[in-house]
């Protein structure tokens, strides 16, 4: 398994970026690789990510922690990727950072690990996320969502 790690503080209250964040239906506005979240159960839902080469991978997540406006945490249960990790949210003097841990297994074993390393994947696809989170924030077209 491969591990990445990656923070953004983001100019804006603590609870409304929690609340974007957590809607996750609203995931593909807020952020640039996610094309879909479908809920399939009371903590599990089904998304749809942008992958390199213009690909798309699935997989369905379960929430396995949930600290409102402090961490949130999933696991894979099934799909074309495994992993799990957890976001953090902290109170900053100008707002709030938001931070992504993931430990996560490509498809492929050492071959899928390979071409990732290579196209520099998914570490890429999860800073531009957060940093597309982060435009969508703090240009006051932020999302309006609730916690789970």
């Amino acid at each position: 398994m491969s591990t990445f790690k990656e923070s953004v503080e983001i100019h804006a209250p603590l609870k409304q970026v929690w609340d974007a964040w957590t809607d996750f239906a609203r995931q593909p506005q807020l952020t640039k690789n996610v094309v879909e979240v479908k809920p399939i159960g009371p903590e599990t839902t089904h998304w749809v990510y942008r992958a390199p080469l213009g690909l798309t991978v699935e997989w369905d997540a379960r929430i396995t922690v949930c600290e409102p406006e402090r961490r949130l945490c999933w696991e894979t249960t099934g799909g074309e990727v495994s992993h799990h990790g957890c976001y953090h949210f902290e109170p900053t003097p100008r707002g709030t950072r938001l931070t992504e841990e993931v430990e996560y297994q490509m498809p492929l074993g050492p071959v899928g690990d390979a071409v990732a390393a290579f196209l520099h994947e998914p570490g890429t696809q999860i800073t531009e996320d957060l940093s597309h989170f982060k435009e969508v924030m703090e240009g006051g077209r932020a999302v309006h969502g609730h916690a789970r």
